[in-house]
């Protein structure tokens, strides 16, 4: 309850609210503290009155307060999550399959071990591990493992530790099983990842065998997924949901994440951000950390939606300015390019 937000009108009737979801996301291999926000809702006839906006302004205040770097978001609405300072940091793609277009050979140097609670530390450390270099994915809390382990809204959720036959742990699928109105059974990858080469392959034929029920296999991932790319047959690709992000304190944010190690220039930034305020940050970075230091003379001004997202590093300094999120030259431009520079990022899960 202590996560939950409602807002009041001036009788103290409840016309909104939203919860406050703490975790983390990892960028430049750090996890970035972060609070998502879910359930924003206002109540049919105070609608376009400006409660959400309202509670999303004094949400973010308190996050500021608190010194949380970011909070980030779902959006069903973007227009209300930008005009608060969201942006686009990270693509949710969805892809379906008939089982029989999955062409992979059986794997015979391994085995299946159907998942139990005694299992999850062992996951959730391997899936760690994995996170670390995948730019965007959570740092997941036991509320993100309840949504894959324990679903709330009704269902089972059956879990596969994929072995060696060393027994050391290869890989890991979670899914359920839906109903389909004609009858037939629908297979929904929930979180799935694998620790090596041979993993993926793995995954692809232990899903196979799942599938020999099933009229459709549905699942999250992305162009530069291996899991994507390991299957022989092209998925196509749809992008489901947009994930939006916001700094809400630049220089911790800054100061959590990590960056690559090699040589760029100093940057001096002033970054807009109409709601909690402008500030301007000399960013010296060595050694993948930053130094941050409040002042200086600005190269560039960032709207705070574009720092949002080039921080994630989905949105390029150039891209940026083309959507007059940015206000820089050439070489200040190019300094922004490598500060952010990494790997594409992506989202698997749902908040």
């Amino acid at each position: 309850m202590d996560q939950l937000r409602v807002g009041h009108d001036d009788h103290g009737d409840v016309v909104g609210g939203l919860i406050q979801l703490p975790m983390g996301q990892w960028f430049g291999g750090r996890p970035v503290p972060l609070v998502g926000f879910a359930g924003v809702a206002v109540r049919s006839d105070r609608r376009r009155l400006g409660v959400a906006s309202e509670l999303l302004r004094a949400s973010l205040s308190e996050l500021r307060t608190r010194g949380v770097a970011l909070a980030g978001l779902y959006a069903s609405n973007q227009s209300l999550y930008r005009a608060a300072g969201f942006e686009h940091a990270a693509g949710r793609y969805t892809a379906s399959l008939h089982p029989r277009d999955i062409r992979v050979s059986s794997v015979e140097d391994g085995y299946v071990e159907r998942g139990t609670e005694d299992h999850e530390g062992e996951v959730a450390a391997a899936y760690r591990d994995h996170a670390t270099t995948r730019a965007g994915f959570l740092d997941r809390t036991p509320y993100g493992w309840n949504r894959i382990l324990r679903p709330a809204l009704g269902g089972s959720t059956r879990h596969s530790l994929l072995r060696a036959a060393d027994g050391s742990l290869r890989g890991w699928v979670a899914h359920r099983l839906e109903r389909q109105a004609d009858g037939s059974q629908r297979l929904e990858v929930v979180d799935v990842f694998a620790r090596e080469v041979g993993g993926w392959a793995h995954v692809w034929s232990h899903l196979a065998d799942l599938g020999a029920m099933v009229s459709q296999i549905a699942l999250c991932t992305a162009p530069t997924d291996p899991l994507y790319l390991s299957l022989a047959h092209p998925l196509t690709l749809t992008a489901a949901h947009p994930y939006l992000l916001r700094i809400v304190d630049p220089r911790a944010a800054l100061l959590a994440r990590g960056y690559a190690r090699g040589q760029f220039e100093r940057v001096v930034l002033r970054v807009v951000d109409p709601i909690l305020g402008d500030e301007t940050l000399t960013i010296d970075v060595a050694e993948g950390h930053a130094e941050v230091r409040l002042g200086g003379d600005p190269t560039a001004h960032v709207h705070i939606r574009g720092f949002s997202g080039m921080y994630s590093g989905h949105l390029s300094p150039h891209d940026a300015q083309a959507m007059g999120l940015v206000e820089a030259g050439p070489r200040s431009l190019a300094a922004l390019q490598a500060l952010f520079a990494g790997p594409a990022p992506w989202m698997r899960e749902m908040f």
